[in-house]
């Protein structure tokens, strides 16, 4: 039935006809307009009141036929209805604190598309977690989660490591469940309530799992929480063929598998030797490469809307045809304002030779920054890109090898 499925997904567009209509049914009066660039619903002429399409169209086609009104309605009463704020009293809303972990380009995401539509961004306290991750506050409603801001710590009059000691007493007591077993090294959260992945804070529960090696963790979404061992091939392989999987989860975590040194998780980065160096690195490549191309629409919004005319490069991923590892590279076109991400490797094209006697070089990364450092002005994003205006010398270029 997958076909059929997919054969009756509206477009996009007759998805926010859809939401319009179930907005107006539920009372809204006001001027709506629909925005496709966003795919995002501008409410009441108020950029703060934004409803934005992507999770919910994304799960409403993923969702079987028989499923699709509730998914529909569940969205639409989330924004519909007013979201409930915690106790003013501290100390009342200490026991339903929580922390909450998900991949940083999330948080990322929210502040270029506050941006775009020119609303005005709550500050959203957090703390990284091995490069990919980070760590939130929330509460623990009976019907759903709330994000904990700077502002509520403060009327609160706590500080965030303050608030995140009690959130992470709280997890440790709704975790009592033994991690299901498929196979020896191999472990999977058993709880599936939305706090799966934030377990990964329990250091001394994820210590306690016996495997192959150091402890390694992938949370691919917030219902999914692996741990296997860092010589473990097998659990290594099914690792990440399920994280792969889960790529088409709406709610993906865009983070690679991490590695447990004492109480601290750190990236895992497998030697060159190990049998499942290509896999990790293979998946690594995949995760920049979203985040890359999902910040690059953002950022092209928000240069439209500015005025600005800056080229925003995409990673372009190729396989080697020896070794099978994903590649990734960028473009530095002479003459074009540019915004690069970090990628393999860099390639240089001045569009104003004749293509028959154009002379493409190219340069890894490391070597870019070394020899271009003064070319380059990072921008303080994540994932992190650089700012280029100015081309190499011949000179310079002239001492980098040539592909062509």
């Amino acid at each position: 039935m997958g076909w059929l499925r997919k054969a009756l997904n509206p477009s996009p567009t007759r998805f926010a006809q859809k939401m319009i209509r179930g907005l107006r049914a539920s009372g809204l009066r006001g001027p709506v307009k629909y925005n496709p660039d966003g795919n995002r619903l501008l409410l009441d002429g108020d950029a703060d009141r934004v409803m934005y399409l992507d999770n919910a169209y994304s799960e409403f086609c993923a969702a079987p036929l028989r499923r699709r009104r509730q998914v529909f309605q569940n969205y639409l009463r989330a924004f519909t209805q007013t979201p409930p704020t915690p106790p003013d009293d501290y100390a009342e809303a200490k026991p339903n604190i929580l922390p909450r972990i998900r991949d940083r380009f999330y948080y990322e995401e929210i502040r270029l598309r506050f941006r775009v539509d020119g609303a005005n961004l709550l500050e959203i306290p957090t703390r990284p977690i091995a490069g990919q991750l980070a760590v939130e506050l929330v509460y623990d409603f009976p019907d759903s989660v709330g994000t904990i801001t700077q502002a509520q710590l403060d009327k609160w009059g706590v500080t965030f490591d303050e608030a995140m000691a009690v959130a992470r007493d709280n997890m440790w007591r709704i975790s009592n469940q033994p991690f299901g077993q498929p196979a020896p090294g191999f472990h999977v959260s058993p709880w599936h309530d939305n706090h799966d992945a934030s377990r990964l804070l329990l250091h001394d529960l994820v210590w306690q799992l016996k495997v192959n090696g150091d402890h390694v963790a992938i949370a691919p979404t917030r219902d999914v929480l692996l741990v296997t061992g860092s010589n473990d091939v097998v659990g290594l392989r099914r690792m990440l063929s399920m994280a792969e999987a889960a790529f088409q989860d709406t709610r993906a975590n865009l983070a690679g598998a991490v590695r447990l040194r004492g109480s601290t998780w750190e990236p895992l980065d497998l030697p060159p030797e190990h049998p499942v160096y290509l896999g990790q690195k293979n998946f690594d490549a995949q995760i920049w490469a979203v985040a890359y191309e999902r910040q690059k629409g953002l950022l092209e919004a928000q240069h439209a809307k500015s005025g600005q005319d800056v080229f925003v490069a995409s990673v372009i991923l190729t396989e080697e045809a020896d070794t099978g590892r994903y590649l990734s590279m960028a473009t530095w076109t002479k003459g074009v304002e540019t915004l690069l991400p970090r990628v393999d490797r860099i390639f240089f094209v001045d569009m104003d030779e004749p293509e028959s006697q154009r002379d493409v070089r190219s340069v890894a990364w490391d070597d870019a920054v070394r020899d271009f450092r003064s070319l380059m002005t990072p921008m303080g994003l994540y994932p992190e890109r650089w700012r280029v205006r100015e081309f190499p010398t011949p000179e310079q270029l002239r001492a980098l090898p040539s592909i062509i």
